[in-house]
């Protein structure tokens, strides 16, 4: 499989887990906080995903794995205030707070009005595998 359309599907799930796991994160924080008991309150989407470094460190170590980062998400769709809450280092734990940094969100709404929003997201960490090469015929 050409590596662009691996990098493709691994982007697309990496998105649609985001939007799972922030869909639930929404529903759950509207439940249990009194400000979100509304019922019309609508977490962030991801728009657009950054997928982070593997540092060079990381693959001579064969490390697969994933941190957490803790971000919030203002009324604009950008993160802020971004650390990591479960580190794995290497130098994975920055390469994910640079990537979160770059990604854009369409905002949370609260009344249909964009409002800023906390979350934690998982950033996966693993190798890809080198292109292997055309048979020869």
């Amino acid at each position: 499989m050409n590596i662009q359309l691996r990098h493709a599907i691994s982007s697309l799930r990496v998105a649609l887990l985001c939007t799972l796991v922030l869909s639930s994160l929404g529903r759950a924080h509207a439940q249990a906080g009194s400000t979100f008991q509304d019922g019309v309150t609508m977490p962030p989407v991801p728009t657009h995903l950054v997928p982070a470094e593997y540092t060079q460190e990381a693959r001579n170590a064969r490390f697969v794995g994933f941190c957490i980062v803790h971000l919030t998400v203002d009324d604009r769709g950008i993160p802020q205030n971004v650390h990591v809450t479960r580190t794995i280092g290497m130098g994975l734990d920055e390469n994910a707070i640079k990537a979160v940094k770059q990604e854009r969100f369409k905002p949370a709404t609260r009344g249909g009005s964009p409002v800023a929003f906390r979350l934690s997201m998982e950033v996966n960490f693993k190798p890809t595998p080198w292109p292997t090469p055309w048979p020869t015929p």
